[in-house]
């Protein structure tokens, strides 16, 4: 007979007070976790809330996501970009709120014309942490270089939300003011330019109307006077063919 059988057919092990019975015997309390166990000294010890598992396991990573990111900015400097790419991608799958890790992605997004996913990056960072400076002055960076390549396109009025927005980040961007001034300046010269053209070509409109009235009203009369003339006429053509019936000479019999 093994332990096992010995142990279920053994009297305490039915016995609901066992538990209690032993915890007497061994002088044993359930008022607090170290005194079930039996490495007092470990048991006994203070333990910090950051030396917890949770607490030096978020440490551990911490630490192992900025030195992918270290890894991603010296590819960076090299300018090996899809080796950085993928250290920064990597450094955030290991920690999400690695601050350093969406600014540099950012930068990256940014130097290579990705604006809006560097804009995103920049102020994901600033939602963790609103202090953060590389993170402030790049934002406003590449809202204004974003700016000046939505001008290229056309873009105008995106263009001068996004150098407003650079202005709402920082009121001293001398870039952005630049800029927003200019385009400013230009747009509301294209309005003027556009509300002018507007005035006249209503102005023409109207004139074409009046004209066109005219010449309508200048139709009806004249058909009106060929109408008059050949009424005139057909009567006087018989009142000449009635005096010649009478002017005729009578006929011989």
């Amino acid at each position: 007979m093994d332990y096992i059988d010995k142990l279920t057919r053994s009297s305490g092990f039915k016995n609901p007070s066992c538990v209690n019975n032993l915890k007497s015997v061994l002088g044993l309390s359930t008022a607090s976790p170290q005194s079930f166990s039996f490495l007092r000294p470990i048991s006994m010890t203070e333990i910090k809330d950051g030396e917890y598992y949770d607490s030096l396991r978020k440490s551990q990573r911490s630490k192992w996501s900025m030195d992918t990111v270290a890894s991603g900015v010296e590819c960076f400097k090299k300018h090996q970009y899809e080796d950085a790419l993928k250290h920064f991608n990597y450094a955030l799958e290991i920690d999400t709120e690695n601050v350093e890790a969406m600014v540099a992605r950012g930068a990256l997004y940014a130097n290579k014309g990705k604006y809006e996913k560097a804009i995103k990056d920049f102020e994901s960072a600033l939602t963790i942490n609103h202090t953060h400076s590389n993170a402030k002055k790049y934002l406003v960076e590449t809202q204004t270089a974003y700016g000046r390549e939505l001008e290229r396109q056309g873009e105008f009025k995106v263009a001068l939300r996004c150098y407003r927005e650079a202005l709402a980040d920082n009121p001293e961007s001398e870039p952005a003011k630049t800029r927003a001034a200019l385009l400013t300046a230009a747009l509301e010269k294209k309005a003027a330019e556009m509300r002018e053209k507007e005035r006249k070509r209503r102005e023409e409109e109207q004139r074409l109307k009046k004209l066109q009235k005219i010449i309508e009203k200048d139709r009806r009369h004249k058909k009106h006077k060929k109408k008059s003339k050949k009424r005139s006429s057909d009567r006087k053509r018989h009142h000449y063919s009635s005096d010649s019936s009478h002017d005729s000479p009578p006929h011989k019999h």
